[in-house]
């Protein structure tokens, strides 16, 4: 179910909004070939184009981040099962397997802080 909700969450972030687009396309097929506001238009295409792109790249951050959740998930089922199996001579696999997990949360972290400095 939880698997079922991250899956979710990554579809809506990979949907795309166009609809910022429309007014600068509009301006651009309108221009009547005067140096001003032909400048004025590819300034503003490129300003969408730079928001498009700071748009892409916070739905990839966003799309690693609920990975990484999944696979700690994942590493959380393992743990737990490692520990039902043979409690207390499975120590190492435990330890390796809680490593792990520390390592990913740390991914999760450091995506987390990328996404804050790069992308608000």
């Amino acid at each position: 179910k939880q698997i079922r909700q991250i899956k979710k969450e990554m579809r809506q972030a990979e949907a795309f909004d166009y609809s910022g687009m429309a007014p600068i396309a509009d301006s651009a097929a309108g221009d009547n070939g005067s140096g001003g506001v032909q400048s004025s238009a590819s300034g503003r295409l490129m300003s969408a184009r730079q928001q498009d792109a700071a748009k892409k790249e916070e739905s990839i951050i966003k799309r690693s981040v609920l990975a990484l959740r999944l696979a700690m998930s994942r590493l959380d089922e393992m743990i737990e099962d490692a520990n039902k199996n043979n409690p207390r001579g499975k120590v190492e696999l435990v330890q390796f397997l809680m490593d792990m997990r520390r390592q990913t949360h740390a991914m999760i972290d450091d995506s987390l802080r990328y996404k804050r400095e790069h992308c608000s």
